[in-house]
C-alpha cells in the first residue's frame, strides 16, 4: 500500500501581515508560488502540515494545522500568491505546539525558507502524527 503524500508549508507572518493564529489556522487554506507542488499535492491527495510564527518578532515556531483534502485555486493579481490550497483543517481549534526545540526541527526549519515542500523524513512524520492524534477534530 502506498504511503500519503506529506507537504509542509511555513506561514510566514512578515509576508502575510498576519501570525497564524484564529482565522488563519481555521480557515483550511494555505497560499503559495509553487504552483506545480501545490497541484501535486492537491492531485495525490497529500497531507499538509502548517507551521508558523504567531508574529514576525517572535522566534517560536509553532505545528497549527493539517489539511486534507485540498484543491486548488488561482490568484489573479500581482499582490497576491499564485495558488491557494484549500481543503478540510483536521486538528481541533486552537491546536498549537511548540516545535521550536524538539529535536526533527533543525531538519524541519531547513524546509521551512523553501515554501510548500514535500517532507518525508520520518522522524519529523511520526512526532506530526503523534500529535495528530491527540488533537484532531472531532
Amino acid at each position: 500500500m502506498a504511503r500519503t503524500a506529506n507537504y509542509v508549508l511555513y506561514h510566514n507572518p512578515a509576508s502575510m501581515g498576519v501570525g497564524f493564529r484564529g482565522e488563519v489556522a481555521r480557515s483550511g487554506s494555505v497560499a503559495t508560488n509553487k504552483e506545480a507542488v501545490a497541484e501535486r499535492a492537491a492531485t495525490e491527495g497529500g497531507i499538509i502540515w502548517c507551521i508558523g510564527r504567531p508574529d514576525s518578532k517572535s522566534k517560536r515556531y509553532f505545528l497549527y494545522q493539517r489539511i486534507v483534502d485540498t484543491r486548488c485555486s488561482y490568484g489573479r493579481s500581482d499582490d497576491e500568491f499564485r495558488v491557494t490550497l484549500t481543503g478540510k483543517p483536521t486538528f481541533r481549534d486552537g491546536y498549537e505546539k511548540d516545535i521550536t526545540d524538539e529535536p526533527y526541527f533543525p531538519k524541519i526549519k531547513k524546509l521551512l525558507s523553501l515554501g510548500l515542500q514535500s517532507v518525508s523524513d520520518r522522524d519529523i512524520l511520526d512526532a506530526f502524527e503523534r500529535e495528530f492524534a491527540g488533537n484532531a477534530r472531532t
